[in-house]
């Protein structure tokens, strides 16, 4: 894909604040590209009859595209150098055209674009200083600004990505004035992140971002860009590694048995990997009992936690972790007492 930023008209009307992105397909462009050198090459500049080519960097255009060559001379000489003494261009009815994937109030000045993980991100700055992060969707959207202290100066033209496509350079223009008529313009350049994963310390802060350059790695437990696919939750999807429910939803205080805990969202765990469920002081291996289920064992009567004043059950928190350090999901369980339900419908009038 080829981003540029397009002209823009809202109801019918030009307005000079506003700015549009849109992207052209890269074989659309070439296949225009071809049209026009093979126009000039061989049909007196024209396409259908109407002109076609325009000559940018010259005003002698009579002078250009005379030639009669034939049409298979193109597929020889594809870049036209040997036969063309300028670079060409089309004329404004032969235009690529493209619709708008995203709009906004103000002057766009400047366009990068990235992709990770088969996903593309634009980083566009405008004539204040803002670098904003696109995530370019079937509806693309502003999920960020890049950080970085530029506000209120003009971002220049000249946006560019590191060698390893981790840090982007913005450009910006600041205009000094001096005593006389003349003023100066400075450019100062400013390194920042691609992405903030890293600074995101828990699973909801990581997805809340949208950001796709960053997910939740549930076995490092750490927000951070993809290294490997099993086990990490793509920020835009939105979605933690959250426990749904309990077979059985509940259990009597005084008995024991398994349950079966059922996590939708839960990542491809190795043959290598250790589930460990931790009820309170009580720990028992976690076993995969199909696709997004974890099978545990409750803890002994003896050590289920009193039933509270006023209350006919007791609710304790189950956590799963994966090799005893890395907390997966928690949720509560709650454990009711027969005898406390009796007592409380004694004293209900």
């Amino acid at each position: 894909m080829r981003t540029r930023f397009c002209s823009w008209w809202r109801a019918q009307t030009r307005t000079d604040n506003d700015s549009a992105l849109c992207m052209y397909p890269l074989n659309l462009i070439n296949e225009r590209l071809v049209d026009i050198i093979s126009a000039c090459y061989s049909d007196s500049g024209k396409i259908g009859g109407f002109p076609a080519v325009d000559i940018p960097y010259s005003s002698k255009t009579d002078e250009f595209c005379t030639s009669r060559i034939a049409k298979d001379t193109l597929e020889q000489f594809k870049c036209g150098a040997d036969f063309l003494p300028s670079p060409l261009a089309s004329k404004p009815k032969f235009a690529l055209q493209a619709d708008t994937v995203l709009t906004r109030q103000g002057l766009l000045t400047a366009v990068a674009v990235a992709v990770e993980n088969e996903h593309t991100i634009a980083f566009l700055g405008n004539n204040q200083g803002e670098v904003l992060k696109v995530h370019l969707t079937a509806e693309a959207h502003v999920y960020s600004k890049a950080p970085g202290d530029t506000m209120g100066e003009k971002v220049n033209k000249n946006l560019f990505f590191d060698l390893s496509q981790s840090h982007l350079y913005i450009t910006t223009e600041k205009k000094v004035h001096s005593l006389i008529v003349f003023h100066v313009v400075m450019l100062q350049i400013t390194k920042v992140p691609v992405q903030t994963c890293l600074q995101m310390k828990d699973c909801q802060s990581c997805v809340e971002l949208k950001d796709p350059y960053c997910g939740w790695c549930t076995r490092r437990s750490e927000c951070r860009r993809a290294e490997e696919k099993n086990g990490w939750l793509w920020s835009p999807k939105q979605e933690c590694v959250k426990i749904r429910s309990f077979t059985p939803p509940n259990l009597s205080c005084k008995k024991t048995q398994k349950v079966l805990i059922h996590i939708p969202s839960l990542p491809f765990i190795g043959s290598s990997d250790r589930l460990m469920c931790i009820i309170k002081s009580f720990q028992s291996e976690g076993t995969m009992s199909g696709s997004g289920q974890v099978s545990c064992d409750l803890p002994s009567p003896s050590l289920i936690p009193q039933t509270p004043e006023n209350q006919d059950f007791v609710a304790v928190m189950v956590m799963i972790f994966v090799n005893e350090t890395v907390e997966l999901a928690a949720r509560e369980f709650n454990f009711y007492n027969c005898a406390a339900t009796v007592k409380k419908s004694e004293n209900t009038p």
